[in-house]
């Protein structure tokens, strides 16, 4: 039996956005002590294996329950480092395929389509960019088919050096990339929430314009989601709300259908409709009060705070604040954004050169524009891994930057300014995580950037070290604030 099987059956017998109609649910500081600890049990739950308090007919009495693909049994399994809520190590990394939608593709879409699908058969004109999950549920024989078929999905692509970096594969004119993505830290979801509801994008596109008068080559801007709001969440901002990235993570890291964000699946495992028998209405496996119960533990985890060093590191930490002020860093990673502070971030897209290009673009900022919104704010089970359109219209995008409408950026290099409070606790760095130090992950910023990494190289190595001791003293919250509920 393969060893993904093996890991499966393992879990198996271990021990345990808004509606789509309907209004949000209540500000995150409105959430009772008993919804948050109801929302903590959901988040460290082993969904291979729920409590039958909680699901006393069973997970999947109402859906299908964990699967029919999914990267981990609970969301605890890849947000724990310092606790539930915390990053993940690259163990934890998910793997991401899309159809690259650069310069002037070979054929039409339909023709991109088809040879692409010959690589994934999920690729579509409305998806092109997908998850490729680390497991399936179902019986011996589903779960043994689809482990060789990743393998030997996997086995076809390049191999880099780095196994973070991006690998390609063509088939006929098609182009598909793999790429990774390093699971982020949630600490101070809620206030960074907070701020996006109350008036947060205003002051976002206003630092942008002021960043860029003072120093023309940062030219931050706004991350538009894939329904074309404000985007806040991912590492591209695609996703607009806390409530969206709790639903995408749900359907697509866990395969827990939820409202508005269908599980993924794929053809090996869908069920054959047996000749006579209606087909099983799909419905729900969380309900819109577990969502929210999830949203708001995810909302109440404590802000990372910055460690007072001790009287013999004082000096050194304040040498090398001042050392990451004058190369540059704060221009994006800003300390004060708003109500939120020591935060690190401007929360805006930023160019970061081609070394960190891949194929989840970013959605494109239009100049005018008629978007249908949705309080979900995810179309599907991937949204949060998507970009903002099908094939057809991301190649119309790529084609037509120059006109009136779309403006013209770098969106394969963007990317949305990762906090840095809590940074000591949540390596390694970079999206995909293919910085194992601080100091690597600097020497690897380029576009924007790079004016930046070259400023701190040229320091001597006494302030490097202090500029990183600083960046030490960002620390996850103290272990008695960090699971408190009030």
């Amino acid at each position: 039996m393969p060893t993904r099987s093996l890991v499966v059956l393992a879990c198996l017998a271990s021990t345990s956005q808004s509606a789509i109609a309907g209004e949000l649910p209540p500000p995150p500081g409105h959430a009772s002590s008993a919804t948050i600890a109801a929302g903590r049990e959901l988040f460290t739950m082993n969904f291979a294996k729920p409590s039958e308090e909680k699901f006393p007919r069973g997970l999947g009495h109402n859906g299908n329950g964990l699967g029919p693909l999914f990267n981990e049994t609970s969301c605890v399994a890849c947000h724990n480092q310092g606790g539930p809520g915390g990053g993940g190590s690259l163990e934890h990394n998910v793997d991401v395929l899309g159809i690259v939608i650069e310069g002037q593709p070979k054929g039409t879409a339909s023709q991109i389509v088809r040879d692409a699908q010959a690589v994934h058969p999920g690729l579509s004109e409305n998806k092109p960019l997908l998850l490729v999950q680390r497991f399936a549920a179902g019986d011996s024989r589903r779960v043994e088919a689809y482990d060789a078929w990743r393998d030997s999905f996997f086995a076809a692509f390049e191999r880099p050096s780095n196994s973070m970096l991006p690998r390609r594969r063509s088939n006929g004119v098609a182009t598909v990339e793999l790429v990774q993505r390093n699971t982020p830290a949630l600490w101070g979801s809620g206030e960074i929430e907070s701020l996006r509801q109350a008036g947060g994008d205003e002051i976002r596109r206003r630092l942008a314009d002021e960043i860029t008068a003072k120093k023309p080559w940062i030219t931050g801007r706004p991350p538009i989601s894939l329904t074309g709001d404000d985007g806040w969440y991912g590492w591209r901002g695609q996703v607009a709300s806390l409530d969206g990235i709790v639903r995408g993570a749900c359907a697509s890291e866990l395969g827990i259908q939820v409202e508005g964000a269908a599980e993924s699946t794929h053809p090996l495992l869908e069920e054959r409709p047996v000749r006579g028998r209606k087909s099983a209405t799909k419905t729900v496996d969380l309900t819109e009060q577990q969502i929210h119960q999830l949203v708001s533990f995810v909302s109440e985890l404590p802000r990372p705070v910055r460690r007072t060093p001790d009287a013999s590191n004082s000096q050194i930490v304040m040498a090398g604040e001042k050392a990451f002020e004058s190369v540059g860093c704060a221009d994006c990673h800003v300390p004060d954004l708003g109500s939120v502070k020591g935060m690190y971030s401007d929360q805006l897209l930023h160019d970061m050169g081609p070394q960190t290009s891949d194929v989840q673009i970013s959605a494109p900022l239009r100049r005018t524009r008629t978007v249908t919104r949705s309080q979900a704010g995810l179309p599907s089970g991937g949204g949060y891994y998507e970009m903002g359109g099908s094939v057809t219209t991301l190649m119309q995008d790529i084609r037509t930057t120059e006109v009136t409408g779309i403006v013209p950026t770098r969106r394969a290099m963007e990317w949305k300014t990762p906090p840095l409070w809590g940074v000591r606790d949540s390596y390694p760095y970079f999206h995909d995580g293919r910085a194992p130090t601080l100091k690597d992950a600097i020497r690897m910023h380029g576009g924007e950037a790079e004016k930046s990494a070259q400023e701190f190289n040229a320091l001597d190595e006494a302030s490097q070290n202090a500029l990183i001791t600083f960046l030490e003293s960002l620390t996850l919250p103290a272990e008695q604030e960090r699971f408190a509920t009030r």
